[in-house]
């Protein structure tokens, strides 16, 4: 693919559209920066938020009647088989009891102490099970229009490196909650049955797809620079390159939309990082 260059400078301004000045062309310092051609694609509407792995099955090992723990065997963490023991403990009449776990899985929480009452009934030791996992998540007012049951999420982690696992929206609530950061309305991740590597209580980001839209104008993240609500990319126009506030619609996992302030068949920076101001730059094209 033949390249074509041509040696033009920047200049960065804070407000408007203002071209370069011309003492720049004199800079003897030069960088490449590749500028590519804006043209309608289709972009996959992405909402992306964050949440926390969690079990979507939870119980609780119980004692039909109160007891005082003596000695608790395990701690959170340990992973339990059905028939393990748990806790031994005295009863009301201080006579030794063995209280053993009903269920396998993973201890999430010990809500009693050595010597303090636990009366019938109560959670003695919570157990997830690790082998069916979903995600607690939030996602603000806005969002929610665009999300439903049954879109597919794209999750990733910290603690996983670059790889990303599947899943489903299983659940939104019905009721809205004020937060903080606005808003906010909660939902449920289903994970897919074979994604085992996520831990309880991992953090999680969240690429929830929700939409297509085709045909519009659409730049990457990186030709987009962000100042408080306004947002700018830098256009190339003959010998000059333009600061140029955009408006932005649809955002995507890699894209997003240009409502306004670019037409189709631009051509802009790809990454306004590599600008600099006390650099001429030669710009290279794909063209």
């Amino acid at each position: 693919m033949k390249k074509t260059e041509k040696i033009i400078a920047i200049a960065v301004i804070a407000v408007g559209i203002i071209s370069i000045s011309a003492f720049l062309l004199f800079k003897t310092a030069e960088i490449e920066v590749k500028a590519i051609s804006v043209y309608p694609k289709s972009v996959e509407r992405t909402v992306v938020t964050t949440g926390t792995v969690t079990a979507k099955t939870i119980e609780a090992v119980t004692y039909d009647y109160t007891v005082y723990p003596k000695e608790i065997n395990v701690k959170v963490g340990d992973r339990l088989n059905e028939g393990d023991l748990v806790m031994t403990a005295l009863n009301s009449r201080m006579r030794e009891v063995k209280i053993y776990s009903d269920y396998s899985g993973i201890v999430t929480a010990l809500p009693v102490s050595v010597g303090k009452e636990a009366k019938s009934g109560v959670s003695l030791a919570v157990i997830a099970n690790p082998n069916e996992l979903q995600i607690k998540a939030q996602i603000s007012e806005r969002d929610s229009s665009f999300v439903s049951v049954g879109q597919s999420v794209v999750i990733k982690t910290n603690g996983t490196d670059e790889k990303s696992y599947s899943g489903r929206v299983s659940r939104m609530s019905n009721i809205a909650e004020q937060m903080p950061n606005g808003t906010m309305i909660s939902i449920l991740v289903d994970l897919d049955p074979t994604e085992t590597e996520l831990l309880i209580g991992m953090s999680t980001k969240l690429y929830i797809s929700t939409d297509t839209a085709s045909d519009i104008v659409a730049v990457p993240y990186s030709s987009i620079e962000y100042n408080g609500n306004k947002s700018f990319v830098y256009v190339v126009s003959g010998d000059e390159i333009i600061k140029t506030e955009v408006e932005i619609g649809i955002e995507g996992s890699n894209l997003a939309e240009i409502v306004s302030g670019v037409d189709s068949n631009s051509l802009v920076i790809e990454n306004k990082s590599q600008l600099d101001e006390n650099k001429s730059v030669r710009i290279v094209t794909d063209d």
